[in-house]
């Protein structure tokens, strides 16, 4: 499975940790873009659009996006053997109250017989971070 993001996306939750773009880490696996992937539209949507009541950043949104990739790696190399590998964007929207929303995009389209299904709405509450 491969994962993109798009930079200025990458560079703000690098940048709300007073770092700077020299810090990007290299990630095995991530593409950054420049802007979102040609296929984020509808026909790629994986599933329903998650509706969060507040405003989820930094751990929390990586143990999300860690769940969702898990989820689809798992299905790409167990489920398929390896005949399938997708790209995964996640786009995190915040609306006027900084509730935030996210949206899974997956090439090639869930749409396709190979597809994995949707998982549950539900996301298990992420790990405190460690300490220390």
């Amino acid at each position: 499975m491969k994962k993109v993001k798009v930079k200025s996306e990458y560079d703000k939750d690098l940048l709300d940790k007073k770092a700077s773009k020299r810090d990007r880490r290299d990630e095995s696996g991530l593409t950054l873009l420049d802007a979102p992937p040609y296929w984020a539209d509808a026909e790629h949507l994986w599933g329903e659009e998650r509706q969060y009541a507040r405003k989820i950043e930094g751990w929390e949104k990586l143990c999300i996006e860690a769940y969702f990739s898990g989820w689809v790696d798992y299905f790409d190399t167990i489920i398929q053997g390896d005949k399938i590998e997708h790209t995964i964007y996640f786009q995190w929207i915040e609306d006027i109250k900084k509730n935030a929303s996210l949206r899974i995009y997956l090439d090639p389209s869930p749409l396709q017989s190979l597809a994995p299904p949707a998982p549950p709405l539900t996301v298990p509450k992420p790990p405190p971070p460690p300490m220390g």
